[in-house]
């Protein structure tokens, strides 16, 4: 794939063509993105919030699969 995900202190997360250097999709979040994880199956995101929101993220149709509550602030696995 030529494609990287980036999340952002705005609370934006990207999906951006390497080739083409654009974005090809976007979702906004609520808060900043703290860390991210990709899921092994290349198309699944995690998501963790600077207000400690975890949520699963659609990088092929930019729209939230599932969406936790967290207690907890530190970094985020993702299998």
């Amino acid at each position: 794939s030529n494609t990287v995900v980036a999340g952002y202190a705005d609370g934006t997360l990207r999906v951006w063509d390497i080739a083409t250097r654009t974005v090809v999709r976007e979702h906004e979040t609520r808060d900043p993105v703290r860390c991210m994880a990709l899921h092994p199956n290349g198309t699944t995101v995690a998501v963790h919030t600077e207000s400690g929101a975890v949520f699963e993220w659609s990088a092929t149709t930019a729209k939230v699969l599932r969406r936790y509550t967290s207690w907890f602030f530190g970094p985020t696995a993702y299998s």
